[in-house]
């Protein structure tokens, strides 16, 4: 008895640890899904990225993507889940610019920080913040 005890122990706590909370997940088909989580992280800023990386051709179809919005404090961090070998020093500038539009776009120039992470979410490179950044239009 004290064994079956203990392998249900074991067997709980193996799903505890291997269960991960990346938030709530938002998915606007079978292919994209934006997950949130953090304090004032709502629904609603989850379909405006979702429109931001749809606009931006992040999300495309045929693509699979996963991102996910974690706010810490005043601070959305943008962790998106990438290739690891297929990172380049342009492809981490145009993630870096990409934060840095999505803060004016989606957030209303709070700060943004940008991470690249395997398909667990598990930080591989950390490009930190991204300052606002708005698109020039032509003087009138």
């Amino acid at each position: 008895m004290k064994t079956l005890q203990y392998l249900l122990l074991c067997a709980s706590a193996f799903i505890f640890v291997s269960c991960q909370d990346y938030g709530t997940k938002y998915s606007p088909d079978k292919e994209h899904e934006v997950y949130y989580k953090g304090e004032g992280v709502t629904e609603t800023h989850a379909k405006k990225l979702t429109d931001f990386l749809i606009t931006n051709n992040y999300f495309q179809a045929g693509r699979e993507a996963t991102v996910q919005i974690e706010k810490i404090k005043d601070t959305f961090n943008l962790n998106f889940v990438y290739n690891k070998d297929a990172v380049t020093g342009q492809i981490e500038t145009a993630f870096h610019a990409f934060g840095g539009f999505a803060s004016t776009q989606v957030f209303d120039s709070a700060p943004v920080t940008i991470t690249l992470c395997d398909k667990y979410m598990k930080a591989f490179k950390k490009l930190g913040y991204a300052p606002p950044m708005r698109l020039n239009t032509p003087a009138e």
